[in-house]
């Protein structure tokens, strides 16, 4: 349940400038929204390395039945 509130609320606030009319408040919007992404960008690279690492682990004890690449969300 939490994490779908975190999910909602990060699309929220990368999406939200785009239903400006007001092409200054769209560009502050877009302006903030960058500076939000790279401020958070630790949150979903952190998570994907380690998940490439279990992969590559897996792949070496389970013999190679396990891609290292990260094809899916699972």
């Amino acid at each position: 349940m939490l994490s779908t509130i975190v999910w909602i609320t990060y699309e929220f606030c990368t999406q939200s400038h785009l239903s400006s009319e007001d092409y200054d408040q769209a560009m502050q919007g877009l302006k903030m929204t960058r500076w939000f992404k790279r401020h958070l960008i630790w949150c979903y690279s952190i998570p994907a390395a380690v998940v490439g690492q279990v992969k590559i682990l897996l792949n070496k004890i389970l013999g190679g039945s396990v891609s290292p690449r990260r094809n899916s969300l699972l």
